[in-house]
């Protein structure tokens, strides 16, 4: 059988040329994740992370793996060495505030949110998840500019879409809210936040 994909080949041939070249693993580990091949894609990192110690994008590639994983604790730590190693890599302090948004630490999601807009302000995801953050916290009319911005960036992420239609629902502003949650169902007819979201309004809940 043939290898996956190309890019999978090429970094194999690599491999075998330098075997010891950091870059290639961590490389190669990022197409392993995109195939879903979650074992090998850590296998890779891990090897990256041991010729080169100092690689804040090799910790944080784990991290978010380990993240997709749902292992919080461990993705935290990765993020926290990332940003030992480069204070300066927006991805990092973004992907390590998700990790702990989904642990239910919206203060310290915020704080690292607010970082890595700051380092790096044109980010859609990161200002998306800020918006998800002070939702979170009961703070809709914060949320929304946010969240507006990162549409500016990014006019066909479905997810913020859905974002943006929680918050209008939030606002109380129910036709808008049933609007963006249809544009966001254009976008990705299986998500099934916003199935949810338009089914309750279009029951008449808030």
């Amino acid at each position: 059988m043939g290898e996956p994909n190309p890019a999978l080949s090429d970094f194999n041939r690599a491999l075998e040329l330098d075997p010891n070249n950091a870059i290639f693993y961590l490389n190669r580990g990022t197409v392993y994740q995109r195939l879903k091949n979650k074992d090998r894609a850590l296998a890779d990192y891990t090897r990256a992370i041991e010729l080169q110690p100092n690689s804040a994008m090799a910790y944080t590639s784990r991290g978010v793996l380990y993240e997709l994983e749902g292992d919080h604790e461990r993705a935290i730590v990765d993020f926290d060495r990332a940003v030992e190693i480069d204070p300066k890599l927006a991805k990092a302090y973004a992907n390590r505030g998700a990790s702990y948004l989904r642990k239910e630490e919206v203060d310290r999601a915020l704080a690292d949110f607010d970082q890595a807009i700051a380092l790096q302000p044109q980010n859609p995801e990161a200002l998306a998840s800020r918006a998800q953050a002070n939702l979170k916290k009961g703070l809709p009319a914060e949320a929304l500019p946010d969240v507006e911005q990162a549409l500016s960036l990014d006019p066909n992420d479905p997810f913020a879409h859905d974002m943006r239609a929680h918050i209008l629902a939030a606002l109380g502003r129910r036709k808008e809210a049933i609007a963006e949650y249809k544009k966001a169902l254009a976008l990705k007819p299986d998500l099934q936040e916003s199935i949810d979201g338009l089914s309750a309004l279009q029951r008449g809940k808030p």
